[in-house]
């Protein structure tokens, strides 16, 4: 790969306190005050308790997102041999950057889409936002195309959970799909997974309106640096509160949408766009400071790209897919 690690793991370890107890003196105490006293005072505990037990038993992400034992690259640079430049000398080919959405093994579909926009690797770079496996026909293929073309990956939480259950079967149990899929892949599959950032920073693309631009899989969460980003909220968000709490579930405002938000905010040297996969119950959607690209190829739906020029060019290129659920 060309691009270079930044960052290692950076993963958040946060244990919930001890849900409290009543001891013998808490109870005299209460028998000594008059009934109705007594009365709110239990209440008043009781929904401590409770409150207490729903923070210690609530859901959270793991504590470690990806496969154990293996550090995760939390921020990649590309490599600037690849960003599309301004000028180009006369006569000759600008460079692109390729932006796919999730691939989810739809190796067909992915070669369609790279012949439709005359993809060459020599002036052209492909960056695949995560999912490129798992659910369609063809993982294998996906990532061999990927890898002929020197392309540079995002880890997306399906190829999350594959290396999780490839590197530590026994604390994270492969499901039958997956093992499936492993079963497909060889050593220079799972080490071009391995390679895969959850963040790559793109830097200055001229047909970006920002100075910064990165590609994940799912989103960022505002007012936290890259390296400080939460793994697991990187690769599984779609959602998010006003409080900047991220979710998978549908529950909140769209996060791009709190994104576009607080970015308006910020002094045009500190913007950020975002491109991303993911979400494709919400299909593509172009805003100002995020792109989203994930378009439900796998579901019949269609595989998309944004594809960047140095001359301020900037163009979206999908074709059609197969249902294969």
């Amino acid at each position: 790969m060309s691009a270079k690690p930044l960052l290692g793991d950076a993963s958040i370890d946060e244990e919930a306190g001890p849900v409290g107890s009543f001891d013998n003196t808490t109870s005299m105490a209460r028998a000594s005050l008059p009934v109705s006293l007594r009365s709110i005072m239990t209440i008043i505990l009781v929904f401590a308790a409770i409150c207490a037990l729903a923070l210690h038993s609530s859901p959270s992400p793991p504590k470690k997102a990806g496969n154990p034992g293996k550090d995760v690259i939390q921020v990649q640079r590309l490599d600037t041999a690849h960003i599309p430049k301004a000028k180009t000398p006369k006569g000759k080919r600008g460079k692109r950057l390729v932006v796919v959405g999730d691939v989810h093994g739809c190796s067909s579909e992915l070669s369609r889409l790279l012949k439709r926009i005359s993809f060459d690797a020599k002036f052209d770079h492909l960056i695949l936002a995560g999912d490129m496996i798992d659910k369609g026909p063809d993982s294998h293929g996906v990532l061999a195309l990927a890898q002929s073309l020197d392309a540079t990956c995002i880890r997306g939480n399906h190829e999350d959970n594959l290396l999780r259950s490839h590197f530590s079967p026994t604390e994270y149990p492969p499901s039958n799909k997956i093992s499936i899929l492993e079963q497909n892949l060889d050593k220079k599959d799972i080490d071009y997974l391995l390679s895969c950032p959850l963040i790559l920073s793109l830097g200055n693309i001229p047909s970006l309106e920002t100075r910064s631009s990165v590609v994940v899989h799912a989103g960022l969460v505002p007012h936290v640096k890259l390296e400080k980003q939460p793994p697991w909220h990187v690769m599984h968000m779609r959602t998010m509160s006003k409080h900047f709490e991220p979710s998978e579930e549908r529950d909140g405002d769209p996060w791009w949408s709190v994104w576009h938000t607080e970015q308006k905010k910020l002094h045009k040297k500190e913007r950020m766009t975002v491109l991303y996969g993911h979400d494709s119950r919400m299909g593509l959607v172009e805003k100002r400071f995020s792109v989203g690209l994930d378009t439900g190829c796998v579901r019949g739906g269609r595989l998309t790209a944004l594809v960047l020029g140095g001359k301020g060019d900037k163009e979206i290129v999908s074709v059609r897919c197969q249902d294969y659920t």
